[in-house]
């Protein structure tokens, strides 16, 4: 799949608007028992590394090769 950089762009601010959601909301989340510690540390790792590839894409990539990998 070939991305273009506004793609990655949309893309990279979703997940950030998302990655911050989460961070605000999930302890809240842990402390009424309504999601346990142990999802919430996955959800936010497996967010942070989505984040970061796609930063990595947008830093060391030509437009015209922006693939995902």
């Amino acid at each position: 799949m070939v991305l273009t950089k506004n793609q990655i762009d949309d893309f990279r601010r979703c997940i950030n608007r998302e990655l911050g959601f989460r961070k605000k909301v999930y302890p809240k989340w842990v402390a009424a028992g309504k999601m346990k510690q142990e999802q919430a540390d996955f959800e936010l790792k497996v967010m942070s590394e989505m984040k970061n590839y796609f930063d990595y894409l947008q830093i060391h990539t030509e437009p015209e090769q922006m693939k995902l990998l």
